[in-house]
């Protein structure tokens, strides 16, 4: 009877100990989803839309929130790519490239054209028609133009990308590289990747690897989602800036190298192919003096991503003069006026855009 009734008590707690798991685990659920719905039915607005750099204050917070919705698709070697979503100011389609429609009555003839960057190439705080490659099919007829940026892709995520149209046999006529910023930003951050072909979502794949990699199925199964939960509500998981190369001359170098020689891959690999190739380097509010006197720059990680800017930018200019690359242009400083253009670190308005664009067309004449 001793046995029965030990057997019976043990069996009870187990079940009380299950139960109790499962209710957690039911309530992490509820709450995630009731924290997932509650920003849903109550978004908050970026402070960027309040800048003076935008004329319509309202219009720029929908532009802020259509983005701010969107979400990432798993793409083999690049990694990542937006989902197809159709909204007031933001259309992707089911290839994941954003889509515009002005500039589309072009000649005949006109030459596929392809415009690939990261965050500022796809068109962060600005609406479809905003867009550099937008602006660029709205200047010229001799070109049907197509936006393949991306959010944070660096220069070796669009490379691959342009590899994989080539191997497709999709690749455009005339290739633009618009790039430089994603490359310091996460190259010179050990908080980002310690390697130079590392990518903004390095940690957070790896995170996921280790996870699914072991059979720990309690820690995975009960403690991962209730972790997960904690630290997306306190705002956690972001880690700070860890300079790289304002500290490390050798790892700026290699910064510098790896980008200019990216970029020649690219070209070869256009040439190669009977396509015409043109790279350009971004202004950035870190490099040059564009105005940015209305910005909030001057925290502290801030001022260590000046200092990487500060690093690396002259390096590449350095190389590149070196090398006299005819199909590379120079538009760091291309923002370097009186007008608010910027609406933080690197993205534009869509008059900045604009500005870009004829600057961009240009170069190709």
């Amino acid at each position: 009877m001793q046995i029965t009734s030990a057997l019976r008590t043990l069996f009870i707690n187990f079940a009380v100990l299950i139960g109790l798991i499962l209710g957690l685990l039911f309530v992490t659920a509820l709450l995630g989803d009731g924290y997932n719905l509650a920003k849903s039915l109550f978004p908050k607005d970026d402070k960027r839309a309040d800048l003076p750099s935008y004329e319509d204050p309202e219009y720029a917070r929908q532009v802020f929130r259509d983005q701010k919705g969107s979400i990432k698709d798993y793409i083999p070697f690049v990694e990542w790519r937006q989902s197809e979503v159709s909204r007031e100011t933001l259309t992707i389609d089911a290839s994941g490239r954003r889509q515009h429609g002005i500039g589309r009555d072009n000649d005949a003839g006109a030459a596929t054209l392809g415009v690939f960057g990261g965050s500022t190439v796809w068109g962060t705080g600005v609406d479809d028609n905003g867009t550099i490659p937008a602006q660029l099919d709205a200047l010229t007829d001799k070109y049907e133009v197509t936006n393949y940026g991306e959010r944070g892709y660096t220069t070796l995520q669009n490379l691959i990308d342009l590899m994989t149209l080539i191997n497709e046999q999709r690749a455009p006529e005339v290739v633009v590289f618009y790039e430089g910023f994603n490359d310091v930003w996460v190259h010179c951050n050990y908080a980002v990747t310690e390697h130079l072909n590392g990518h903004l979502e390095e940690r957070r794949i790896q995170a996921a690897l280790d996870r699914t990699g072991k059979e720990d199925y309690l820690y995975n199964t009960i403690l991962v989602p209730i972790l997960a939960f904690v630290t997306r509500i306190s705002g956690g998981g972001d880690d700070s800036h860890l300079s790289g190369c304002s500290e490390d001359p050798q790892r700026a170098d290699a910064v510098a190298e790896m980008f200019v020689r990216t970029l020649e891959m690219a070209e070869v690999l256009v040439r190669a192919n009977g396509g015409r190739f043109h790279a350009f380097l971004q202004p950035s509010a870190y490099f040059a003096n564009p105005r940015s006197d209305y910005l909030d720059l001057g925290d502290a990680d801030q001022i260590a991503q000046r200092a990487q800017f500060a690093a690396v930018y002259p390096l590449i200019l350095e190389k590149m003069a070196a090398r006299a690359h005819p199909w590379f242009s120079d538009l760091s400083g291309a923002l370097d006026n009186d007008q608010m253009l910027l609406i933080d670190h690197v993205h534009v308005t869509p008059l900045g855009n604009s500005l870009l664009a004829e600057k961009i067309s240009a170069a190709l004449k």
